[in-house]
């Protein structure tokens, strides 16, 4: 199985008898605020107890989190439905372990390879040009 995430979304393929299918995907959608309201923490600044609103890292955070729970959920139901082998993981280098803890114990357990490459809007045939060219430099 290739599992293949960009920052917020994710797609999830099988490759069998010469044949790879796309099983799943997902993709969270950023709150849209207008005028950067709704989504705001507050934090105390300066001497007279001034406050300035941050909007941008817990909706960053809040997708994050969203994102470790479909990612969890979505490869624990296909390792179920599936007779999955080994996994190869497609990430963004900056996201690869946080990616790689949501997996659930049972996938983490088969991941032959972890490829640091934001591939999500590639073709199939580009993740395995991908690969195999990862498998020649470890050989």
């Amino acid at each position: 199985m290739f599992i293949v995430t960009g920052k917020q979304d994710a797609r999830f393929y099988i490759a069998y008898n010469d044949i790879i299918e796309r099983v799943a995907s997902f993709r969270i959608r950023k709150p849209n605020y207008s005028d950067r309201e709704g989504f705001r923490q507050f934090t105390p600044a300066g001497i007279r107890g001034m406050i300035s609103g941050s909007v941008l890292n817990p909706v960053d955070r809040a997708i994050r989190l969203e994102f470790r729970h479909t990612i969890a959920a979505t490869a624990a139901a296909l390792f179920r439905l599936n007779q999955i082998k080994r996994v190869i993981l497609f990430a963004p280098r900056q996201f690869i372990s946080d990616t790689k803890l949501s997996l659930p114990k049972n996938v983490q357990a088969i991941i032959t390879h972890i490829i640091a490459a934001n591939l999500y809007e590639s073709h199939p045939f580009e993740l395995i040009k991908r690969y195999q060219l990862t498998r020649i430099k470890h050989l």
